[in-house]
C-alpha cells in the first residue's frame, strides 16, 4: 500500500535583497507559525510561511436500535416496489 503525502503549501511572506535581512525576518516570524524558510532566487531572498490546516471535527453517527416488533424500516423498504395488479377472475 502506498502513503500518500499531500504536498505543503507555502505562502511567501516578503522579499528582501539581501540574506541577513530575510533572515532576521525569519527569526521573527519563526515564534508565529510552524515552519519558516528562506528561499534563494536570482536577485532576492523570499521568507516563505507554512501552517498546518486546520482539523475537521468527525461527526459521529448513531445508529437507532430497533425494538422489537418494530418493522419501520422494513415498510419503508418495500414501498418503492412495484406493485402488479391481476384482474380478479369471475
Amino acid at each position: 500500500m502506498e502513503d500518500k503525502k499531500e504536498n505543503k503549501e507555502w505562502t511567501t511572506a516578503a522579499q528582501f535583497s539581501t540574506y541577513q535581512e530575510a533572515d532576521n525576518f525569519r527569526n521573527e516570524l519563526n515564534s508565529k507559525h510552524e515552519l519558516v524558510k528562506v528561499k534563494r532566487g536570482r536577485d532576492t531572498y523570499r521568507v516563505k510561511v507554512w501552517d498546518p490546516p486546520p482539523k475537521k471535527e468527525e461527526i459521529k453517527k448513531v445508529k437507532k436500535k430497533l425494538k422489537k416488533g418494530d418493522n419501520s424500516t422494513r415498510r419503508r423498504k418495500n414501498d418503492n416496489k412495484k406493485v402488479r395488479y391481476r384482474p380478479e377472475q369471475s
